[in-house]
């Protein structure tokens, strides 16, 4: 499930970047249909986090980089008050809480930057081809890492089997419109 968050979060990121990058070269349609794929990523996004609450009772919160330094993420047990559905109010402390493991972050495909962009100026016809396949190419890398792990899970969750479902016709379509630049 962890894995899903990490995807979801940085697919949040990829789709808000690649918003700015397709409006910055006058491509609105295609800024606008991301737009509309970063506010679906960000409700797949909370209905996953739920999810992770009813089924294992686990919250996941970021701290902001000014109170814990560093902007970790950190997950919390939550202790269910016996005969309700309400967390109790306070953490069982006792118990101690419940932390991730810190790994240095990996750069994946879709995170790495777009290069040749800075300023005000536009660039010429050709620049703007490149930049936008280089965009479509950072989708693609993010999509089909989607498709591999929502197939994973997909057996057991009918969510999960949405998400491939969407993800792998999102696949189809950035491979269409890579074929029709060539």
């Amino acid at each position: 499930m962890e894995e899903v968050l990490k995807l979801q979060d940085s697919g949040i990121e990829l789709y808000r970047t690649l918003t700015e990058l397709y409006y910055w070269l006058g491509e609105e349609r295609m800024a606008r249909i991301l737009r509309l794929k970063l506010q679906e990523a960000v409700v797949d996004n909370i209905t996953t986090r739920y999810m992770l609450i009813d089924e294992r009772g686990l919250l996941r919160s970021r701290e902001p980089p000014s109170m814990s330094g560093s902007g970790e993420s950190k997950v919390t047990q939550l202790q269910w008050q016996e005969g309700t559905n309400e967390p109790e109010d306070e953490p069982n402390v006792s118990n101690g809480e419940d932390t991730l493991p810190k790994k240095p972050p990996t750069r994946q495909p879709w995170e790495q930057p777009i290069v040749g962009i800075s300023g005000k100026s536009k660039p010429n016809a050709n620049d703007i081809d490149r930049i936008y396949n280089d965009g479509l190419k950072r989708w693609l890398a993010y999509e089909e890492t989607a498709v591999k792990i929502y197939k994973e899970l997909a057996n057991d969750n009918y969510w999960y089997k949405e998400l491939l479902h969407e993800a792998m016709r999102e696949v189809a379509c950035i491979k269409e419109s890579l074929e029709a630049a060539r």
